[in-house]
Parts: structure tokens; C-alpha cells; sequence
């Protein structure tokens, strides 16, 4: 049996190396990659493991942090940071259109079929609750819990929306509660 390992290509890696390299200059680029131990010299074509790419953004998000991060809200800051950074990337210009109100819930249902394309060895599915309502669930998925909490919340804000994310971990499924007004 192959075990697949969840991992992102190596462009949408990159966004969060371009977005550092945006705010804080070069410096904080070779500091990224002396905290994260390896090269960041990735090929967009690259598999990266959801594991390295977590510890990127979390160390790239205390860089650019004035203040320590409570670690307690490291992997929910990590994760908002992770939907900044793709907005800036290549396909942000694509996505960030879809970031308003009137759109939001079509974006929160399309996740599912988009992160597919996006990532490998992770299960992605939305459910419709009605009204300003959506299930998003993920199974075998590496990040952290409050990671895609993060990532689900910062869409919300970016679409001026006002709500919250919700986050259980049942077994091997991840799921999201999205709900605003």
C-alpha cells in the first residue's frame, strides 16, 4: 500500500517566502531559512510536506510579528498569515475578487474543489448548513487544528464579514464550522 504524505507544490510554498521578503526585506528571508533548518529553494513543481510548510509559516509569522505570539494562537496566526500570503502570490489576483460579501458563501462551498487542486493527500468537503452557514471538513490532513481555523477566519475577515470558526478534530477528520452575520 502507498502511503501518501499531504503536501503542496512548491509555487504556492513560495508565496509565503515572497510575501516575507515583501514586508520585511532579505534579512528576514535568511533568517527564515537558518530558523527552518533547510534550503528555500524550492521548484514550483516541488512536493512539499505539509509538515515543512506549517513550520515555515509559523516561523515567517513570528518574523513578522513586533511582539512574541502567545503560542496558544501561533498556529491560528500562523494560518490567517497563510491566506495573506496566497493572496499576494500568483493566484491571488484570481482569488482575491471573490473575497466580499456577496460572494463568500460561493467561495466557502467552492473550497472543497479548489484546495484539491492545491494540495495532494488530503480530503476536502463543504457542506451547505443554510443561511450564512458551511461545514468544511478535511481528512488526513497534517496542519494543525487551529492552522485552517486561522485560514477559514482571515477569509471571512477579508471579506468584511463578521463571524466566527469553529474547530473540532474527530479522529483523522478536521472539521470547520463557518457561520456570520
Amino acid at each position: 500500500m502507498t502511503v501518501i504524505v499531504p503536501s503542496r507544490k512548491g509555487v504556492f510554498v513560495k508565496n509565503h517566502i515572497d510575501a516575507l521578503r515583501q514586508d520585511k526585506g532579505e534579512e528576514a528571508v535568511t533568517l527564515l531559512e537558518e530558523r527552518f533548518g533547510k534550503s528555500l529553494n524550492f521548484k514550483n513543481s516541488d512536493d512539499i510536506p505539509i509538515a515543512d510548510e506549517v513550520k515555515l509559516i509559523t516561523i515567517a509569522t513570528q518574523l513578522r510579528s513586533e511582539k512574541p505570539i502567545p503560542e496558544d494562537q501561533l498556529q491560528f496566526e500562523s494560518g490567517r498569515q497563510h491566506l495573506r500570503d496566497s493572496l499576494t502570490g500568483p493566484f491571488g489576483h484570481v482569488m482575491a475578487p471573490l473575497f466580499s460579501k456577496e460572494k463568500f458563501k460561493y467561495m466557502a462551498m467552492s473550497f472543497g474543489n479548489v484546495a484539491k487542486r492545491m494540495y495532494t493527500g488530503i480530503d476536502f468537503h463543504t457542506t451547505d448548513l443554510g443561511g450564512n452557514g458551511v461545514k468544511v471538513t478535511m481528512q488526513d490532513n497534517s496542519y494543525p487544528l487551529e492552522h485552517f481555523k486561522g485560514v477559514l477566519q482571515e477569509g471571512m475577515n477579508q471579506s468584511g464579514l463578521h463571524g466566527t470558526v469553529t474547530a473540532e478534530k474527530k479522529g483523522h477528520l478536521y472539521e470547520y464550522i463557518l457561520k456570520w452575520q
